[in-house]
């Protein structure tokens, strides 16, 4: 009885702590215009959290709303035939300021552990590709990583390159 009390109390808790940050809406519902979000048919920015599913019921995209723009984390994941909302290997991982793309970001291959199978790291400020970005082109034979890392858009950096890839033009 105490272990199921224990674990009501924290779902209650969690579930609070996510609505008391806005709503939860289906991204689909959304009015876009202005570059922002708005409550369905009203002209109020959205604050809440949002997601996009794929059909099986399966979150893709989700993340939070803040004034109509996208802010902090944004996750969005791989389809997987299952039963289940929170499923599937993360595909894009990074974070939102004011709508704008904001440090650090990855992209993950599809199948495997992901910090075996990253696929790129990219780094934003202000909504514009910075720094260095780090490609890898994973082969499966051998298990080995190649790498290619970029500044500002030209390769510095690579080790057993089997695929080059235009990373972003200035």
């Amino acid at each position: 009885m105490d272990k199921y009390f224990k674990t009501v109390s924290i779902l209650i808790f969690i579930l609070s702590y996510l609505f008391s940050k806005g709503e939860v809406i289906d991204i689909k519902e959304l009015d876009f215009y202005d570059g922002a979000v708005y409550k369905p048919r009203a002209n109020i920015p959205y604050t809440g959290y949002g997601f996009i599913k794929y059909f099986n019921g399966q979150n893709k995209l989700y993340g939070y709303y803040e004034n109509g723009k996208k802010q902090g984390e944004w996750v969005e994941r791989f389809k997987v035939e299952q039963d289940c909302i929170d499923c599937g290997d993360i595909k894009t991982i990074g974070k939102y300021k004011d709508g704008l793309k904001e440090g650090e970001w990855k992209e993950f291959y599809e199948d495997g552990e992901p910090y075996e199978t990253l696929k790129t790291l990219m780094h934003y400020s202000n909504g514009e590709p910075i720094g260095t970005w780090i490609y890898f082109k994973f082969c499966y034979l051998n298990r080995k990583k190649d790498r290619l890392e970029l500044e500002d858009g030209t390769p510095v950096n690579s080790l057993n390159i089997v695929e080059k890839r235009k990373v972003f033009k200035k």
